[in-house]
């Protein structure tokens, strides 16, 4: 049986790092897609006995599918275990609260790859599918919200149901013929609707709201899809989900939203791939409004996806007028200052 070579500087440098990144990147309850180049460059390739190693220590695979042709890849955990035993391994102390120890590692990792861009404020994104993408996105919300801190970033801001709002606002747009009672009513006020939902069905409000985005976008109800796996494969949740009046009246509405955009489109195909993408191009029409006006203002700022946390305050009022003038959307911009959260 292999057993690595601790003894060796380059060795331990390589576990640490494979251990600090899965840390970082990878969840022991919700599974992530990883390519294999990437999992190479990390951990090391499969060919030598401490890739190899660090895959079976570190990961655990939950969905060996793969798709080249769609881009899919197979879908990993993290191994909790695995992680302890690296540690013994390493002569690390072992961490008594697990949690603790993860969110050290998390932000030092964090801190030792971000640290510069955070400070000057200048971040390179990638852009997908009109996402713009950055590794520090892959940082628990919590975490990253304590990580901007550190580095003087105050003020965190949001849209409101963005998905809903930006998508139903668009079908309106398109020249929707029907009225949609449920949506108007979720939009009137999305966090009374998603505790109404969550208590109805039993879980928790985040999860909801996560179900509600993914039914604007397209999901069916079936066991095995994106709206089950949200509620983390409860058959009970799932059953109560899928006769819920409320939740059904919602289904009719977003269906009705989603013939006026499907006609608008061109009658092109819209599986729920091409619906999250016509939301994504959506909200990238209000964030290149944000990003403009952030840069015109000289504060530093980080985008994320539907939202975006600076240095500066910025005047939310200001802000959706502007968005209304360039793009038409009425959005509202939640926000909150993050100051003396983490003094205690």
């Amino acid at each position: 049986m292999y057993k690595p070579n601790t003894q060796d500087p380059r060795v331990r440098r390589r576990i640490e790092h494979a251990m600090d990144w899965c840390l970082y990147n990878l969840s022991e309850t919700k599974s992530k897609q990883w390519s294999t180049r990437k999992l190479d460059k990390e951990l090391g390739h499969t060919h030598r006995n401490l890739g190899q190693y660090l895959r079976r220590t570190l990961l655990i695979l939950d969905d060996g599918h793969w798709n080249m042709h769609t881009g899919s890849c197979k879908q990993y955990l993290l191994n909790a275990q695995g992680v302890k035993d690296l540690c013994t391994l390493l002569g690390l102390p072992l961490p008594r609260r697990y949690t603790n120890f993860k969110k050290q590692r998390i932000l030092q990792h964090a801190q030792k790859t971000f640290g510069s861009a955070i400070k000057s404020g200048v971040f390179e994104y990638e852009d997908k599918s009109n996402r713009l993408w950055n590794g520090l996105q892959n940082v628990p919300s919590s975490l990253r919200t304590e990580l901007f801190h550190q580095y003087g970033y105050e003020y965190n801001y949001d849209i409101r149901s963005a998905a809903p709002t930006l998508l139903y606002q668009y079908a309106r747009q398109a020249g929707i013929k029907n009225p949609t009672p449920e949506i108007d009513l979720y939009n009137q006020d999305p966090c009374s609707w998603r505790q109404a939902l969550a208590q109805q069905i039993g879980c928790d409000t985040n999860q909801a709201k996560q179900i509600i985005n993914a039914r604007f976008a397209g999901a069916y109800l079936g066991l095995n899809n994106s709206l089950a796996r949200h509620l983390n494969g409860n058959r009970l949740q799932h059953w109560r989900l899928k006769h819920n009046e409320q939740f059904e009246r919602l289904s009719v509405d977003i269906r009705e939203m989603w013939n006026t955009i499907k006609e608008y489109e061109g009658g092109v195909r819209l599986n729920s791939r091409n619906k999250w993408c016509v939301y994504f191009r959506l909200e990238r029409q209000v964030m290149r409004v944000v990003q403009r006006e952030l840069t015109e203002m000289k504060c530093r700022f980080f985008l994320e996806h539907d939202g975006w946390r600076c240095d500066e305050f910025v005047v939310p009022s200001d802000l959706e007028q502007r968005i209304k003038a360039k793009t038409g959307f009425v959005i509202q911009l939640e926000w909150h200052k993050c100051e003396n959260l983490y003094n205690n």
